[in-house]
Parts: structure tokens; C-alpha cells; sequence
């Protein structure tokens, strides 16, 4: 209840955009569907970046359900037939409520937890599929529509027609922040653009291929001999930048992880977007990875360290300085962020007087400071995520597959 009513408060702004109509004519492009957002891979001359559209927003979920699904067999897999079989199926008010009430993927006895888990398009209101083909194109279609729904329901105050702006708001919020921050290498770049792919004109975030690669596929055990205090410095620094924003989705898979010489030194975070960044007044905020707070209950700074400059940063802010955010964020958003800034600024003075070496140089994190993080003193950090979390073989659970 309070998560639809902190999405019925926010109306996200509609934003300026860069005109880059002529930069990706002739892109190959690919859809990547098992994010919660549909996401479009563009390679171009050997460069990739990676594109969510903020589309107009629908009347109703009905009319965003048949236009994703309209959308979907004209850009995504074309096939007429299936497409005329689909809409077909969901003139039914049925069958339209399983889809409309699809749900979370995770969530036990939702539609569409109960479709991956059974495979039976029932239970979102599809046909039984005919063959293979058909039933591969019908969990695309699903995971497709999942996000389309996904999106029209967190836009529900932006008015017909106008760009759903939710989640781009979010993004290019974090990437001024980081910024701000003097940390802005923890977030791939991303701007707010107008492009031209496959012969049609859409609006969204850009967002460069971040470097490095997700680590799901490696096992814990692996993970934990290549960690580096630099590594540690970094990761440290995107828990500060989420404390913020008050991101709570950085898990493993999440975010990139720079090798170098066989050895991890930094992250970088491409996933920006997740709806409590930002979070206005009754918005419920989930830990979905149950990590430990940054302050404790007694106004200290709850980590090993924090990087001596990021900290500096952090205590010259004020209102003016954030006036970065105000081409995204409402009032109220940036007067939260200030707030969460303001209580973070207090837990690092406090925590200074009451540590002899808190605040540290780049060049001073070691591997002892590593060994302090893993030891459970400061309870689960993104380091200790990092080592015991979010493994699967292929690299994918089973859930994401499309």
C-alpha cells in the first residue's frame, strides 16, 4: 500500500533532452529483457551502449498492455501471426486481469512468479504455446510486458502522452550526484537524448557500456582471492553514493568489476534506477540484500573506513551545491537528499573523534582494512555481499532467463 502511494505522490519531470537523431543510424540493436526495465544494446562501430526508453504514457493499462505487445512483434521478434493470436486471447477481461496483475518475479504465488516456476502461459493469460519457437517468443512477450507494466505503474501521475521519466529522473540523478561526490567513476555515463534506432524516433537514457563485467558466474570462494583494498576503497564509495540516493539494489550482478593482472580494483554501477532511489515520503524502502546500516543507531559511521577526500566532499556540501539535482528532482526529493547528507555528515565528525584512523588517503587502504571489513564486525557490508552472494553457474537465475 505505501509503495503505490509513493508513486501516486511523485510526478517525475518531464526533462530536456540531446538531440542525437543522427548518431545511430545503421546500429545493430538487441533487447535485453531480463532486467526489470527493457533495455536496448545499440553496437556502433565497435562502440556499445545501452538504452531505456522512456516512452509516452498510456491512458490505462489495458492500452499500455497492447501497445507493449503491439510494440513488441514489430521491434523486438516480428511475427504477425502470433501477435493477431495474442491480441486475440487478451480481448478476454480474464485473461487481460492475469496480465495487467502480472506481479514480481520473486514474489511467491504472483501470475508471473507462478509462470516461470510452471511454465503454463495461463497463468498470465497467454495460450498454451504450439511449440518451442512459440513458447520462447511467449516468455519474451512476458518479460517484455513485465517491464512495460512495471513502467506504466511507477509513471501513474505523468499525464497521458508525456514521457514516462520515473526511472531516467533516477539515473541521471545518481550520475550528478555521483559526481558531486567527486566519485563519479562508481557510475557508467548517462544523459537524458533524442536517437533514431531501426528507423525510429525515441527519448531516454543513454548510458555507456560500463567497463569491467558482473561477477554471477564467478564462485564466492574465487571472488574472495582477487579482492583488493582498492577494491575495497570502491565498493565503499558506491555504499556512501546508495546511502544518498537511497538505492537499495547493488547487489552482486548489479554493478561491474574492473580485473586488472587477475585482480579486482573497482566497480562501476550501470544499474541506477531501482524505484526507492530518490524515494519520496512514503515510499517503502526494501533491503532486498539485508545489508548493514552505514550509521548506527549511535550516530556512527558503520565501515571500516571511508576514502579522506570522499568524506571532505561530503561535509562542504549544502543546498546550493545541490542544485545539480533540481533539473531532475522535486523539492522534496533534494530536501531528503540534503537530510540523508546532513546525518552523514554528523556520523563522520562523530566517528573521527571516536577512531583514530578513519578517513583514508587512496594510496592507504590495505589489506588488513579488507581482512577488518570481512570479519563481521560491521555486520553485512557490499564486501561481504560481494563474497557470499548472487552465484549461478551460467551466470543467470533461472527466473532471468529468456
Amino acid at each position: 500500500m505505501f509503495e503505490k502511494l509513493g508513486y501516486m505522490l511523485e510526478k517525475p519531470k518531464q526533462i530536456g533532452y540531446i538531440d542525437m537523431t543522427d548518431r545511430f543510424v545503421g546500429a545493430q540493436t538487441e533487447y535485453i529483457l531480463n532486467f526489470t526495465n527493457n533495455i536496448i544494446k545499440i553496437t556502433q562501430n565497435g562502440e556499445t551502449y545501452y538504452f531505456r526508453e522512456a516512452k509516452p504514457h498510456c491512458s490505462s493499462l489495458k492500452e499500455c498492455v497492447i501497445s507493449g505487445v503491439k510494440s513488441f512483434f514489430s521491434e523486438v521478434i516480428v511475427n504477425p501471426e502470433l501477435e493477431k493470436k495474442v491480441l486475440t486471447e487478451l480481448k478476454s477481461s480474464a485473461n487481460m486481469r492475469k496480465i495487467i496483475n502480472i506481479g514480481s518475479k520473486e514474489k511467491h504465488g504472483s501470475n508471473f512468479n507462478k509462470y516461470l516456476t510452471s511454465g503454463d502461459e495461463k497463468y498470465i493469460g497467454f495460450f498454451t504455446a504450439d511449440s518451442a519457437d512459440e513458447k520462447k517468443t511467449l516468455r519474451a512477450l512476458a518479460f517484455y510486458l513485465y517491464g512495460e507494466i512495471n513502467s506504466h505503474n511507477w509513471n501513474v501521475r505523468v499525464k497521458s502522452g508525456d514521457l514516462q521519466t520515473y526511472t531516467a529522473i533516477r539515473t541521471l540523478g545518481v550520475t550528478a550526484l555521483a559526481d558531486l561526490l567527486g566519485i563519479g567513476e562508481v557510475v557508467s555515463g548517462s544523459k537524458f537524448v533524442k536517437i533514431c534506432i531501426n528507423g525510429r524516433i525515441k527519448y531516454g537514457v543513454l548510458e555507456n557500456n560500463a567497463q569491467g563485467s558482473a561477477k554471477t558466474d564467478v564462485a564466492c570462494e574465487d571472488r574472495m582471492k582477487r579482492i583488493t583494498p582498492a577494491f575495497l576503497r570502491s565498493i565503499t564509495n558506491l555504499n556512501v553514493l546508495d546511502f544518498i540516493s537511497c538505492d537499495t539494489d547493488h547487489r552482486v550482478g548489479n554493478y561491474h568489476v574492473v580485473d586488472e593482472k587477475d585482480e579486482y580494483v573497482c566497480v562501476i554501477s550501470y544499474d541506477n534506477d531501482s524505484p526507492p532511489t530518490f524515494r519520496v515520503p512514503f515510499l517503502r524502502v526494501v533491503n532486498p540484500m539485508n545489508y548493514s546500516k552505514l550509521i548506527t543507531k549511535n550516530g556512527l559511521v558503520n565501515r571500516v573506513a571511508i576514502d579522506k577526500d570522499l568524506a571532505k566532499t561530503v561535509l562542504d556540501i549544502d543546498r546550493k551545491k545541490l542544485r545539480v539535482l533540481d533539473e531532475f528532482l522535486s523539492p522534496i526529493q533534494v530536501f531528503l537528499v540534503l537530510g540523508r547528507i546532513k546525518k552523514l555528515k554528523k556520523a563522520i565528525l562523530k566517528t573521527v573523534n571516536s577512531r583514530n584512523v578513519f578517513l583514508l588517503e587512496k594510496d592507504e587502504w590495505t589489506k588488513e582494512h579488507v581482512s577488518e571489513d570481512l570479519c563481521g564486525r560491521y555486520g553485512k557490508t557490499y564486501l561481504c555481499s560481494f563474497v557470499t552472494d548472487v552465484y549461478y553457474k551460467d551466470g543467470l537465475h533461472e527466473f532471468d532467463k529468456v
